[in-house]
């Protein structure tokens, strides 16, 4: 199905992209992923900000100090 529907104005639909996230995928990256498809470009993180924290996600990840969907589904359980 579209990501961007008419009938939504366009938005991206961001429970079709979060039902199809791998389980161990860390949780900030799905947020900066949805924070940079925001409809709105001023609502978007600037390239600087955004590679800054895929900087932080990169250190987090490979000290395997990150928290995943997966974790932060079972917490809201």
């Amino acid at each position: 199905p579209p990501l961007r529907e008419p009938r939504y104005s366009f938005q991206f639909q961001f429970k079709y992209l979060e039902d199809r996230c791998p389980k161990d995928c860390p949780v900030e990256l799905v947020k900066l992923t949805f924070a940079c498809l925001q409809f709105e470009p001023e609502n978007r993180p600037s390239m600087d900000l955004a590679l800054e924290r895929l900087k932080i996600i990169y250190r987090d990840v490979k000290s395997d100090n990150y928290k995943t969907i997966g974790e932060a589904e079972e917490e809201y359980k």
